[in-house]
């Protein structure tokens, strides 16, 4: 029997619930992987259109996917409806409609000549996403240490985002109608308590029954070059990782303010992507499987503003050959999910934690020298 029950329904232009004609949907949010940028969330869902549950499908309509036992919930605007009916209504007939989240949604907004002051990263790109007349949904943060340079811009705001993470560094995740944006400073502290296990599932442990996992290889960089609109380039390179491997040069479009912070970034970039070896990891597991308290918090996790705290977990898995466990700590980057009414079927998309430290002082995890980079 399925652990999640999950429900679908419209919360404007009024209320419905469509949860018993969900046949089926597919669901993705984040992103793959640590070099990619974001595209916003979507959710395909197939109805059984019987009862014309098609009509309340309207573009831009206000849905709400949420865990039926928990506050857990992700909101998500109707875009589009596919139609297969069958001739003369006298068989099943079923939709297919495509909804999307806030970040695809205002992210695809366009504005001309605005102007943005120099202030930290975050709140100016919340400032850009809450602008009078564009504004969906909400973009929260930690306040950074990152500055962003003063600029007339023109463009997407979805653009203008990912030009934000790539200069903050820090990471995403999605609750309600809301995207959480962290500085790369505010790591510490999100570390969940909770892992992925080969082994039997528990209160704290989710069981998966698929893991995949490649290295970096050419997806490397130990030659970086910080290029922003309002500065010279920067760059910095990793002389042992340039001599080990041979030269791996990436350049990386940011709004950094000052010069100082763009080689900052550039050298830590180059420290702790330098890496051919380290590898990023696909789990998979299905919600059946799985202790019920376990299952509850990963929606959290997924769904909940609880869940912006505990994005970083340990990852227990068997070398083959080995006589014990490895344990690496990851960060969910993204997470996709298949699910029926009987099952639901969820692949978490993760990164290793060292692309994330960041030297944090009585930090028991990123604090300790040696293991965490200094940062900018």
């Amino acid at each position: 029997m399925t652990k999640i029950a999950w429900k679908l329904r419209r919360y404007f232009p009024s209320s419905v619930d469509v949860t018993s004609s969900v046949m089926s949907f597919s669901y993705f949010q984040g992103r793959e992987n640590y070099l990619d940028n974001y595209g916003g969330g979507s959710l395909t869902v197939t109805l059984n259109n019987q009862t014309n549950v098609a009509q309340y499908f309207t573009f831009n309509s206000y849905w709400i996917l949420a865990e039926d036992d928990t506050s857990s919930e992700q909101t998500f605007w109707a875009q589009n409806v596919v139609f297969n009916d069958y001739p003369g209504n006298t068989g099943l007939s079923t939709i297919t409609v495509t909804l999307v989240d806030v970040l695809a949604r205002n992210g695809r907004n366009v504005v001309t000549n605005h102007f943005m002051g120099e202030i930290d990263v975050i709140n100016q790109v919340a400032g850009l996403f809450s602008l009078f007349g564009y504004e969906i949904g909400d973009l929260q943060g930690s306040i950074g240490t990152t500055v962003a340079a003063a600029t007339t811009y023109t463009g997407s705001m979805l653009n203008y985002f990912n030009l934000g993470c790539a200069t903050e560094r820090g990471f995403v995740s999605f609750f309600d109608d809301t995207v959480f944006f962290a500085a790369h400073n505010s790591v510490a502290g999100k570390v969940s308590g909770f892992s992925f296990t080969r082994n039997a599932t528990s209160a704290t442990a989710i069981s998966y029954n698929a893991i995949n996992h490649n290295k970096a290889g050419i997806n490397f960089m130990n030659n970086v070059t910080v290029s922003s609109d309002s500065l010279a380039p920067q760059t910095a390179i990793n002389t042992n990782s340039f001599f080990t491997y041979g030269n791996a040069q990436q350049t990386v479009s940011t709004i950094n303010a000052q010069t100082s912070q763009a080689l900052g970034l550039a050298q830590w970039l180059s420290k702790v992507q330098a890496d051919p070896e380290a590898e990023r990891w696909e789990v998979s597991f299905q919600d059946i499987s799985q202790d019920q308290t376990i299952t509850e918090l990963f929606v959290e996790t997924l769904m909940n503003q609880l869940g912006r705290f505990r994005r970083f977990w340990d990852l227990v898995y068997r070398v083959p050959g080995a006589g014990s466990d490895t344990t690496v700590r990851v960060l969910i980057e993204g997470i996709s999910m298949n699910a029926t009414p009987q099952q639901t079927d969820i692949t978490v998309y993760c990164s290793p934690a060292t692309y994330y430290e960041y030297f944090t002082l009585d930090d028991s995890i990123f604090g300790i020298l040696d293991t965490s980079r200094l940062g900018w």
